[in-house]
């Protein structure tokens, strides 16, 4: 095998590590284009997944969800109202609809949106259905 291996690299004029090292040495400069062309397609492709995600999130963020049922909520619970902090409102529980019944979700301080005011979560019966609107910045 050495033998004919030999010959053969004789018969074109260059020894076989000369044409191995140059073979080699052509297949890295190749591998290393494709992987510089592959890391730019998935550094645009992380690109425009960014921007895309920049784009819908303030959507999602001003999405409500609104639920109707049959069943009334409870009376709402009485609870202690922390102190004020500044740059906090409070926002009183409420009874949430958790796809069985009802269940009571306490109050709490949430941070302040300047120029903006809170508007609590609530229910409201409309004909025979009642309504739940979640709490919000108006």
């Amino acid at each position: 095998m050495n033998r004919v291996r030999r010959l053969w690299s004789c018969a074109a004029g260059f020894p076989s590590r000369i044409v191995c090292k140059h073979l080699m040495s052509e297949m890295r400069t190749q591998l290393k284009a494709q992987q510089g062309k592959f890391m730019s397609i998935r550094t645009l492709s992380l690109c425009l997944t960014i921007a895309v995600a920049a784009a819908v999130a303030p959507a999602m963020a001003n999405a409500r969800a609104y639920i109707d049922i049959d069943i009334a909520p409870p009376a709402p619970r009485e609870e202690i109202v922390l102190a004020p902090r500044r740059g906090y409102v409070w926002s009183p529980g409420y009874w949430n609809w958790s796809g069985h019944h009802h269940v009571w979700v306490r109050g709490r301080n949430i941070r302040e949106h300047h120029g903006h005011h809170w508007v609590d979560d609530r229910w409201e019966q409309r004909g025979e259905r009642w309504h739940h609107e979640r709490g919000h910045w108006n």
